[in-house]
């Protein structure tokens, strides 16, 4: 909810004009006597990203691939059989390979020169991650159906308070 409310404005009793700001100084000349830019790297990145992606992409994709990262932490649990570990091992890579995939593919897809073959990526892409994440939601449900013991036994809780 915060984020669907960010730009919404809140108590609003009467208009306010905002005038964006110039730079007041010159850029500098380099010796060819082109202009030299002003910008920084992490902004020149930004706007090359930006013309390769739409901006609510981009947050997209960087979740998605946090996202797929945090399950990459479970590469080392123990699962009740080793083809569910091999496919939650699969999962996780999966969802954290296809955004980044995504994003090559935003860059390159101008060198393919087909809008057909990028397409058809995307889809298998975006095909494998919800793939990818049902199996990720269906592999703990699976799980419990063989627990450790450790699991059975009964916590005292009272005996963790110091007070007590």
């Amino acid at each position: 909810m915060y984020l669907l409310w960010w730009d919404k404005p809140l108590n609003v009793r009467c208009g306010v004009r905002v005038y964006e700001k110039r730079p007041t100084e010159q850029p500098d000349e380099d010796v060819d006597g082109r202009v030299a830019d002003p910008v920084g790297f992490w902004a020149a990145l930004g706007d090359a990203v930006s013309k390769k992606l739409p901006a609510a992409i981009v947050p997209a994709l960087a979740t998605a691939l946090a996202f797929g990262a945090i399950h990459c932490t479970g590469w080392s649990f123990t699962f009740p059989s080793s083809a569910e570990r091999t496919l939650w091992r699969v999962a996780s890579v999966s969802i954290t390979a296809v955004p980044a995939l995504l994003i090559i593919v935003a860059f390159v897809g101008e060198a393919l020169d087909s809008e057909i073959l990028e397409y058809m990526i995307g889809f298998m892409a975006i095909s494998l991650y919800i793939l990818s994440r049902l199996v990720l939601l269906l592999l703990p449900f699976l799980s419990l159906r063989s627990l450790p013991p450790a699991a059975y036994h009964v916590v005292h809780w009272t005996s963790l308070i110091p007070h007590v």
